[in-house]
């Protein structure tokens, strides 16, 4: 029997590498895409060089929510042959395009909404801010498994590139600048 997890205070919830599998062992946030791949996403940290990012409070061993990073490549013609075919040639019309791509974002259920999604969120745009600063590739990638992520993301600048059950969206690389401009200065 799992005892309930305490109320997180938000102002003290950190968000750090995962420590340990067993964090996630409880985790459920309601979508069902999610839910049955959280053990994949710990075996992705040793196996595909993914990250995973956990929200936890300072005293609590399991994580309130995660995100899981991994470099990734698109398929120029996925990403719509407008923007596919100008990409493609920013690329030397390379079939595919290298991406940050976000796995996976998520909440525990019995506390979404209350601004822990956000702060993943954001905690997850400045680490790609750095990564894109790094490494050369050409913006964050990801599958919008919700039409209330959908907007969500659209909020923060991400572009829809298809019509399928889980829509890509793609932030370029400037953008994703922009908006965590000043965040790695020293």
């Amino acid at each position: 029997m799992t005892t309930a997890l305490p109320t997180p205070d938000v102002r003290r919830l950190c968000i750090t590498p995962l420590a340990d599998d067993a964090s996630l062992n409880t985790f459920e946030c309601g979508e069902r895409d999610i839910d049955r791949n959280v053990e994949r996403c710990c075996g992705w940290e040793r196996s595909h060089r993914a990250r995973l990012f956990c929200a936890y409070m300072p005293e609590v061993p399991e994580a309130y929510g995660f995100y899981c990073l991994g470099i990734t490549a698109s398929d120029s013609k996925e990403l719509g042959q407008e923007f596919g075919a100008e990409i493609a040639e920013a690329n030397d019309y390379r079939q595919y395009i290298p991406f940050v791509y976000v796995h996976y974002i998520a909440v525990r259920q019995e506390f979404q909404n209350q601004r822990i999604g956000t702060m993943l969120l954001g905690n997850m745009m400045q680490r790609c801010g750095h990564i894109v600063r790094n490494v050369g590739v050409l913006g964050i990638a990801l599958h919008a498994l919700t039409t209330r992520a959908l907007k969500l993301y659209e909020g923060y600048g991400f572009r829809q590139f298809n019509e399928l059950r889980y829509p890509l969206m793609v932030l370029p690389t400037q953008s994703l600048i922009d908006l965590t401009s000043g965040q790695f200065e020293a």
